[in-house]
């Protein structure tokens, strides 16, 4: 192997090194990776969001609703939830709405799978 061969194969390690950190860096990687994990979210991972987003947690709310889950009826509970604004609502105005929705989830999916983990 030439000089020159191996100068080019470290500039491109080098060169895509720094291309992943700055595609990290900038959320790209970041928000794909998040995309491919919320569409397999489960009735837990649902439940865990909106419990968050009760306890004030906006940050893990807006990814919440970013993403389309693959399962139907939790993507149907996320659209759900897609409707409540909890950013321009008191909290006294979205709370209720929220607790409905995550006592329908919890009624629905334990009649077709048991009980959620507590």
């Amino acid at each position: 192997m030439g000089l020159w061969t191996v100068v080019v194969i470290v500039l491109v390690l080098v060169w895509g090194g720094a291309l992943r950190d700055l595609l990290v860096s900038r959320g790209v990687l970041r928000d794909r990776t998040m995309r491919g994990q919320h569409a397999r979210f489960t009735r837990e991972d649902v439940r865990a969001a909106i419990e968050n987003a009760v306890d004030g947690d906006r940050e893990e709310w807006g990814w919440f609703l970013a993403y389309p889950i693959d399962n139907p009826y939790l993507e149907s509970v996320r659209q759900r939830c897609s409707a409540i604004d909890i950013w321009e609502r008191p909290y006294s105005e979205w709370l209720p709405k929220l607790e409905a929705i995550l006592a329908d989830l919890e009624k629905d999916t334990e009649a077709r799978f048991g009980p959620l983990p507590r």
